[in-house]
């Protein structure tokens, strides 16, 4: 079994390998196997991206997804 940072780390690299998402904009808690994941990023795609780089790390016992995407404006600022 991972230590809860060892398994912080390993989620943490799984983010930075997918240069797709902006991992630094994450942060990441584990604590008895149970991961979080933590920010705001710009698009729903991407949050998705983090969450499957995450899902893919071994040892996890759960995963808790709370990151944030901005809402787009509705229109030009006067």
């Amino acid at each position: 079994m991972k230590t809860d940072q060892r398994l912080k780390e390993d989620v943490e690299a799984a983010l930075r390998w997918d240069l797709r998402v902006h991992a630094e904009c994450i942060a990441v808690t584990a604590h008895h196997g149970a991961v979080t994941l933590d920010g705001e990023l710009p698009s729903h795609t991407e949050a998705w991206r983090a969450e499957r780089a995450a899902q893919r790390v071994a040892g996890l016992s759960s995963l808790t997804v709370r990151l944030t995407v901005p809402h787009a404006s509705s229109g030009p600022k006067p």
